[in-house]
């Protein structure tokens, strides 16, 4: 029922040519990429640790986990000087491809409460927890667009045809920046979907419906290139019909 693992693993990684020879704009980010022809292999060297249990009212899994890298390639921002003079105008932001040494340390639980399972029925409620940090080595400054604390709370219900689902997906702000851009607030995500299963000897039939921040809340991803420019969809509804042949 119970289990305890660890793992170590080497890895190295070529540079791409995205990396090496870029210099132009990049439409999806409204940025200037420059490579760095210099750039040399990415190597990195990571524990994991986890705690895991499969069989009782309460499953799930804790783990803890920490990679160094040798040279770990990540995009900068350069201040607007750097752009070429054909590029002004555009609005682009300019980010170069550098490397760095670096410590990535984090941990994840994932918690699942069978609060009603048989045969025909199963009603979960689920915890998932995540949270990283990655520090450049060589002066102890943040690495840039890491992904703050995320937490979920989910309900779900399935009984064979009907499936319902409801969630809270928390996104802690994160304070924790590099020099060169900005801090990113926290937000909430209410989201919820309900489907109707209609089997049938060759075809089956599902009628489903799903709302996605549903409390319309505004939210940037920290991640994000363009979280400045455009956040995350405000509240959304779908609702389809999927038929399997």
């Amino acid at each position: 029922d119970w289990a305890v693992a660890a793992s170590v693993a080497h890895s190295e990684r070529l540079p791409t040519a995205q990396e090496l020879f870029s210099n132009g704009p990049h439409g999806g980010t409204r940025s200037y990429e420059i490579g760095t022809s210099g750039l040399g292999v990415e190597r990195s060297l990571g524990l994991d640790l986890s705690l895991r249990r499969r069989a009782g009212f309460i499953t799930g899994s804790i783990g803890v986990f920490t990679n160094r890298f040798a040279d770990f390639i990540f995009q900068r921002k350069l201040p607007a000087a750097a752009l070429p003079a054909s590029a002004h105008g555009g609005e682009l932001t300019p980010y170069q491809f550098v490397a760095t040494d670096a410590r990535f340390t984090g941990g994840e639980a994932d918690v699942l409460v069978h609060l009603l399972e048989n045969q025909h029925t199963r009603l979960h409620l689920a915890f998932t927890s995540d949270l990283v940090r990655a520090t450049a080595t060589r002066n102890g400054e943040p690495l840039p667009r890491i992904t703050p604390r995320r937490h979920t709370v989910r309900l779900s219900y399935e009984d064979g045809r009907w499936h319902a689902l409801a969630e809270v997906r928390r996104v802690e702000a994160q304070h924790r920046v590099s020099p060169d851009e900005s801090p990113t607030a926290g937000y909430a995500l209410l989201n919820a979907s309900v489907s109707f299963l209609i089997p049938g000897q060759r075809t089956s039939c599902e009628v489903f419906l799903r709302g996605r921040n549903l409390a319309n809340v505004a939210a940037r991803e920290h991640g994000s290139f363009l979280k400045d420019r455009a956040p995350l969809p405000g509240r959304g509804v779908l609702a389809g019909l999927r038929l399997t042949f």
